[in-house]
This record gives C-alpha cells, sequence and structure tokens, in this order.
C-alpha cells in the first residue's frame, strides 16, 4: 500500500568559505552588510584579507601579485579603480588564488607565496554597460571659515567575455585623496627603473590622523582602462590616466636634531603645492602553457609646483619650487617552453627620463637642476628539469647612465654624470614536491662604475636561498636569505652642495662606494576555510655594512649634511603578526594585530660615533558585528609606543611616546533608511599634545538604483591638533589645520 511520509525540514546553508585546492571562495553575502558600499568595504570584513589605507591589498600578510575580474586583468597595478568603486551588490564571490604564478608557462615550475584576488560577478553584472552617478553639494560650517565643497563621480564599465572596461572621472574638495586610486601598487608588478626628482615639494609631515581630517584639497581624475581580446585569445591593454590637483597646507612645527647638536629649527607654513599629472599604458600579452610573450610601454609626465611662505625662526621667508618628471619606458618579455621539460626566456627594457627642476632657496637666491637618465637592461635563460629537479642559467646584464646640471649658490654651474653597468651569470637550482619547496641562486656579478673620473670594477657573489614547507595540512613556512652587494646611487656620490628644499643642503663624499646587506625572513601561516579562522606571523632581520656616516649642522638656519670617511653598521629587526577570525553569530569578524621593531644604527656626533637604539611596539583589534539585520558596529583600536635611546655615556638622555587611537561606527539600517553615527578618539602620554575627539553623522535612504543623503562632519568643530614624533635623527612637534565642521547632501543613481 501507498503510504505518505512527511520528512523533516531540512535547511541548507552555504559556507562562508569554500576551498578547492590553491583557491578560496569567499561568498560576498556572507560579510556584506547593508552599510558597505564598494566592494573594498566587504575585501576588509573577510578574514586573511588586509586592505591598507592606502587601497594596496593582501592576503595573510603578503601583497597580491594580481587583481583580476572574470579572470581578466584590466587595471595592473591600478586595480584600486575597482576595488574602491565597484558596488558590492554586483559581485558574488570573491576568489584568492594561493601560490599564484601569473605567468602559465611556469605554472607547478616556479613557486610562488603570493595569492592573486578574482573578483566574481553576478550574472546581471556581466556583458552589460553600467555605471553610477553622484552629486555631492555642501559647505563648510564654521564662523572663520566658510567655503562650498563638492564631491562628484560619474562611472561607466562593462565586463564581457572578450573585453572589459572601467571608465572614471572624479572631482572633491572634502579631503579624499582619489590620487590613490591611479597610483601604482608597490611589489604588485616587475617595473621598469625610473629615476626621481632630487628636489622635495613642499609636502608637510601628515598627522596620524585619517587623511581626510587634514587635507585641504581640489581634485580632479580622469581615467580610463580597456582590455580586448585578441582573435587568438591574446590580452590587448590600454590605460591612461591624468590628475589635477591642488592642496593648502597650514602647519607649525618644531624640528629637534638630534645629531647636530640638538639644534633647533621652528617653522610655521602656509603653502599650495600643485600635482598635474598625465600618465598611459599599452601592454600586449600572450600568456598560454607553451608560450608567453608580454610587451608595456609606460609614459609619464607631471607639471609639479609648491609655492607659499614660511615663519623661518620667526623670519618671513618665501617658499617655492618645481620638481618635474617625465619618462618613457618599454620592456619585452618572452618565454618559451621546450618538450616539456626545457624552456628559454629573453627580456629586454629601456627607460628614458627627464627631470628639470627649480629650487628658490631660503636666502632667496634660485638652485636649477637638469637631469637625464637612461636605463637598460637584457636578460636570457635557459631552464632544463631532471627529474623534480630544474635547473636555470641566467645571463642579465643591465646599464645605467645619469646626468646632472647643477647651478647654485655654492657651485655655480657645475656638471656630473654616473656610469655603472652590472653583469651576472646566475646558476639557479630548484626542486619541487608536494610538501616542500627549495631555490638555491647563486649569481656572480661583475659590475663597472665610473663617476668624476673615477672607475672600479668589481667581482661579487651574492647568493640567495629560499624554502617553503608545509608540514601539516593548512600550515605553510617560508624562510629566505640573501645577501646583496649595493652600489652606491648617484645622489649619494654626488660632491658638491645640493638643496633638496629650502633649508636642506647634502653634499656626498665624491668617492665611488658601496654597501652589503644581509637578509632573513621567515613567516609562519595557518589557516582552517572551514572554520573562518587565519593566522599569520612575520619575521625580518637586515643586517646593513658600511653604511656612509655624515656629519651634520644647523648654519645660517640650514640642516646641512656632508659625507664623512667613516662608517657604521646597522641592523633592523621586525616581529609581527594578526589573528583573524569569523564567526557565525551575528557576522562577528575580529582581528588583532601586533608588531615589534627594533633598529640599531649610528650617529656621528661631533666627531664620536654614537650607538642609538629606535624600538617600536604597536598592536591593534578590530571588529564587526551585526546582531541584527538593521543594526551594525564596526570597532577598531590601537596603540603605538616608540622609544630612542642613546647607547653612549654621554647622551643618557631617551625619549618614549605612546599613542592610542580608537574609531567606533554604529549603523542603525531600519528598512531603507541607514543612520551612521561615528567617533573617533585619539590620546598620548605627552600631556602637551592635545586629546582629540571627531564625531561625524550621517542620514540616507537607498533604494536599488538610487540614494539620497546628507552628512555633517566634524560635529564638534575640532580645528588644530597637535602631535610629537621620534625618528632616526630627529624629535617633531607638530601644531597641523584641521578641516572644519562640514555639511553636505548627497544624490546617487546607477544603472
Amino acid at each position: 500500500t501507498e503510504q505518505a511520509n512527511q520528512l523533516k525540514e531540512v535547511v541548507v546553508k552555504s559556507e562562508k568559505i569554500h576551498e578547492e585546492g590553491d583557491t578560496l571562495n569567499y561568498l560576498v553575502n556572507a560579510f556584506k552588510g547593508k552599510q558597505d558600499r564598494t566592494i573594498a568595504d566587504v575585501l576588509k570584513k573577510m578574514p586573511g584579507i588586509t586592505v591598507n589605507t592606502n587601497g594596496s591589498i593582501e592576503y595573510q600578510g603578503k601583497a597580491i601579485n594580481k587583481f583580476y575580474i572574470e579572470g581578466m586583468d584590466l587595471l595592473g597595478s591600478k586595480y584600486s579603480q575597482a576595488s574602491e568603486n565597484l558596488d558590492a551588490s554586483k559581485v558574488k564571490k570573491v576568489q584568492v588564488l594561493k601560490h599564484h604564478q601569473p605567468i602559465k608557462a611556469l605554472k607547478n615550475v616556479k613557486f610562488s607565496d603570493q595569492a592573486a584576488l578574482n573578483i566574481v560577478l553576478t550574472d546581471s553584472a556581466k556583458n552589460v554597460w553600467s555605471g553610477t552617478a553622484d552629486i555631492s553639494l555642501g559647505n563648510t560650517w564654521a564662523n572663520h571659515d566658510n567655503s562650498f565643497l563638492y564631491d562628484n563621480r560619474v562611472m561607466l564599465m562593462q565586463f564581457a567575455r572578450k573585453r572589459q572596461s572601467i571608465s572614471i572621472y572624479k572631482n572633491n574638495n572634502t579631503g579624499k585623496d582619489i590620487a590613490e586610486e591611479i597610483t601604482p601598487k608597490r611589489y604588485f608588478e616587475e617595473k621598469v627603473s625610473t629615476d626621481g626628482s632630487l628636489l622635495d615639494g613642499i609636502f608637510l609631515s601628515a598627522p596620524s590622523l585619517k587623511k581626510q581630517r587634514s587635507l585641504f584639497n581640489q581634485s580632479h581624475l580622469l581615467a580610463t582602462n580597456w582590455l580586448t581580446k585578441t582573435h587568438s585569445g591574446n590580452d590587448l591593454r590600454l590605460q591612461v590616466s591624468g590628475l589635477w590637483d591642488k592642496s593648502r597646507q597650514r602647519q607649525h612645527s618644531t624640528t629637534i636634531f638630534t645629531d647636530a647638536n640638538e639644534a633647533m629649527i621652528e617653522q610655521d607654513i602656509s603653502a599650495n603645492s600643485y600635482h598635474r599629472e598625465l600618465s598611459g599604458e599599452l601592454k600586449y600579452e600572450q600568456n598560454t602553457n607553451k608560450q608567453y610573450l608580454n610587451n608595456r610601454l609606460n609614459g609619464y609626465i607631471d607639471l609639479d609646483q609648491s609655492e607659499g611662505m614660511s615663519m623661518l625662526n620667526h623670519q618671513a621667508t618665501r617658499e617655492w619650487v618645481q620638481p618635474r618628471q617625465s619618462y618613457v619606458t618599454d620592456k619585452i618579455s618572452f618565454l618559451r617552453n621546450i618538450n616539456g621539460n626545457h624552456s628559454i626566456s629573453a627580456n629586454g627594457y629601456v627607460s628614458f627620463n627627464y627631470l628639470p627642476g627649480k629650487l628658490l632657496l631660503s636666502d632667496s637666491t634660485m638652485q636649477y637642476t637638469r637631469q637625464h637618465s637612461f636605463f637598460g637592461g637584457v636578460e636570457t635563460y635557459f631552464a632544463h628539469s631532471i627529474g623534480q629537479v630544474r635547473m636555470q642559467y641566467t645571463l642579465n646584464s643591465n646599464l645605467k647612465y645619469q646626468k646632472l646640471k647643477l647651478d647654485n649658490k655654492l657651485v655655480g654651474h657645475n656638471e656630473l654624470a654616473y656610469r655603472e653597468s652590472r653583469t651576472s651569470f646566475a646558476p639557479d637550482f630548484s626542486y619541487r614536491d608536494e610538501d616542500m619547496d627549495v631555490d638555491v641562486e647563486l649569481p656572480l656579478y661583475l659590475t663597472y662604475r665610473k663617476f668624476s673620473g673615477e672607475q672600479h670594477t668589481n667581482f661579487t657573489f651574492e647568493p640567495n636561498l629560499s624554502l617553503h614547507l608545509t608540514p601539516l595540512v593548512g600550515v605553510e613556512t617560508h624562510i629566505n636569505y640573501g645577501y646583496t652587494w649595493s652600489p652606491y646611487g648617484f645622489a649619494q656620490l654626488l660632491d658638491v652642495p645640493l638643496f633638496t628644499d629650502y633649508i636642506t643642503m647634502n653634499r656626498g663624499q665624491g668617492k665611488l662606494d658601496n654597501t652589503m646587506s644581509h637578509r632573513f625572513m621567515a613567516d609562519l601561516e595557518y589557516q582552517n576555510a572551514p572554520k573562518l579562522f587565519f593566522t599569520n606571523i612575520h619575521y625580518l632581520y637586515i643586517k646593513m655594512c658600511r653604511q656612509r656616516l655624515f656629519a651634520r649642522k644647523v648654519v645660517d638656519d640650514v640642516y646641512e649634511s656632508y659625507a664623512t670617511d667613516k662608517t657604521s653598521n646597522s641592523t633592523m629587526q621586525s616581529l609581527g603578526g594578526k589573528i583573524n577570525k569569523a564567526w557565525n553569530w551575528a557576522r562577528l569578524v575580529t582581528a588583532l594585530t601586533g608588531n615589534y621593531s627594533c633598529n640599531d644604527y649610528s650617529l656621528l656626533i661631533g666627531n664620536q660615533t654614537a650607538p642609538f637604539r629606535r624600538q617600536t611596539y604597536s598592536l591593534g583589534i578590530d571588529l564587526s558585528l551585526q546582531p541584527a539585520e538593521w543594526f551594525s558596529i564596526e570597532e577598531s583600536s590601537s596603540f603605538r609606543r616608540t622609544t630612542s635611546k642613546s647607547k653612549w655615556a654621554e647622551l643618557s638622555s631617551s625619549s618614549t611616546l605612546r599613542y592610542f587611537e580608537h574609531s567606533l561606527r554604529c549603523f542603525l539600517m531600519p528598512g531603507k533608511w541607514q543612520v551612521e553615527w561615528s567617533h573617533e578618539i585619539y590620546h598620548s602620554n605627552d600631556k602637551t599634545v592635545s586629546f582629540t575627539y571627531f564625531s561625524d553623522f550621517s542620514v540616507s535612504y537607498r533604494t536599488k538604483r538610487s540614494e539620497y543623503g546628507l552628512f555633517c562632519n566634524n560635529i564638534y568643530g575640532k580645528d588644530i591638533y597637535e602631535r610629537r614624533q621620534i625618528t632616526d635623527s630627529q624629535r617633531l612637534y607638530t601644531v597641523t589645520r584641521l578641516r572644519p565642521r562640514e555639511i553636505m547632501a548627497k544624490i546617487l543613481f546607477s544603472f
């Protein structure tokens, strides 16, 4: 007979993080709160992933090496344009590709300890044009300052199977630093060498606050990025970006120079800095299991200028500087696998640089600089495998030519040039199995240098050893040791007085020289994806040998630095880590970070070498919690302690500073409404430094395609911030002007 049986109710829950081999899949909806706008907001809550204040992204304490959208590399090292602007509702999941080797021909051949991120979109976000337009207008709300405010954005994007595009225009004068979105992230892609200006713009030391509190800016950014798959499946990418920025700076500072007999310089600076840049990149890439071909053409030009007035030790002094830069670079890389066990590669690059500069000195005379630089290099290698051992033989040659025309009051007109070529032969042996990767590189270098009629040729041996172990499931350990012989750079060799700003003068020894360094790194990582638990510990030790000591003094309000015949060694140690855990209750995510660093170095005090030690301890805790759909909180606290002490009997004094920072954001989100009340507190053990409290409030109404909001920042109108700092050679006290109370209205539409 037939009989009906009612089954018990079954609840199927998706795992927040699902692991498939070396790929971790994070479900965005499992971490996304109603208050989160962009995918960067959600990434900050994903355990194991860190989003830094400059927009760079790390996994388990290491920078990512690729940022893909649907498996395509649209943005390269400028991926903040996506992470800071892509609506989180358009993203289905985030994939972490552990041990990602970007070159497919080297997969399972050359080990990588870095991860990549792949953004997987929802179906509705694919194969369509979509965009966002938002307008924010307002005014400052203070008796002493009354100005019109704006913060606007237009964004258009498409993510199709063979074509992707993101184009953005932004402008604001509310303190948001939009330049970070087009600034290449360090350690992301291998870059071609470029030269930097010898002059510094007027950039005042930033307080330990959110940058938006103290930045008085007018910024306009335009960027467009296009990636197309050719008929043969290769990538053709074009990126163009432009930035116009004006920032107003106001700061009072008192600097005591430890290495210049405790001399003091007091400044009260009011300045405007202009940054105008245009940059572009055209890249063609073929990336298959058999062959890799990549050509990147880059160009950059800026028209920077800073001007202002300074009360320099109570004397009115004008400041003016033009530290300008331009370059064109091109790099081509080729790799071919032959018969599976053999491969051959060839690479080459060129870099042309032109850097004209002008600087007004404190005595109202002018300094002119014209830098011309050329960098070039070629590399080829042959590799083959015998069993699980891979042997690679690399021949590399790099050329550097730098020329400076200098004209100032102390040297008149002078021309200096530096030439350097480094050729190396590097046998490399690596072994891989399921639990271990070992790599031993044994390069021999021949270095030729010429400067000011002096020529040197040096033979050096610079080994590099690395070991990666996977002793247990979820546990990884990386150990690396390297020795480096480094020639002094052109700027360090200059034996003529060169002013880098209006009151800072440097003069090198004028002789070819070098330093050596030993570098040891070790880290331990553990992850348990089903339990949403991630942790890592990193240790770094660096010993620098033969560092040139400088005699320093303050003469007529100018800080002068002269290279001497004396050298010293220094060591730096750092130990830090992070524990990250997500919980299945109330979307709770917690993170605990800690770091200790110790720097032992020497300064020249008078004619004596004085040893110093600077130690820094830091501890931080972050958590986000959403106990109900309509309520959420995000809290962050950090502590930092810095101690500087001389180990020389005649300088027994020491300085210790302790700083605390706390941030609390509370969200009430009934229905389509969102109310946010934010709090920030900064305080220190130094009683002469102000206790600082900020409070911001906003209310907004959101629909699927639009948002309307009202925002009030710095409700209590805090207008200055005082801070003390300790560096290797200075003690600083600064008073920085802050943005006043502000109120803005916002309208956003998406399509």
